[in-house]
């Protein structure tokens, strides 16, 4: 779409990169950041009751169970606010690295590229062939 940028309007050229760029920052934050590894096991904390810990086997620790801490058994982890592990970023997306922009940039990005192919098309789409 890059190289057809001179058969699009510079409204949808403008609109297309502030979206691009967007997914680039929001991709780019949710890769990188820290996704939310517990921060301390049982024998570090004090003041605080047994009963909000359990024990994970294969991390060899204590986690909370407030924080909805869970193991994801593709990084073989504990994450703090576990929500899923994400294929497109090769990580588990956590308490920390949960943003709402990357998926929003996905689907306008997509949506951008259904409208510039509308606007490179529209005139071969309603022509019609005459007999």
């Amino acid at each position: 779409i890059i190289f057809l940028g001179k058969y699009l309007p510079v409204f949808i050229k403008v609109v297309g990169f502030i979206i691009y760029f967007t997914f680039l920052f929001s991709y780019s934050y949710t890769a990188l950041i820290n996704q939310g590894y517990p921060k301390h096991d049982i024998d570090s904390v004090t003041g605080e009751p047994r009963k909000k810990f359990y024990y994970c086997t294969t991390c060899k620790m204590y986690v909370n169970r407030e924080r909805k801490t869970m193991h994801c058994s593709d990084c073989n982890i504990c994450i703090e606010g576990y929500d899923h592990h994400c294929p497109w970023t090769g990580k588990c997306i956590g308490r920390n690295n949960l943003i709402y922009v990357f998926v929003i940039s996905v689907f306008m990005l997509f949506a951008y590229f259904v409208l510039a192919m509308y606007f490179l098309y529209k005139d071969s789409l309603f022509k019609r062939k005459k007999r």
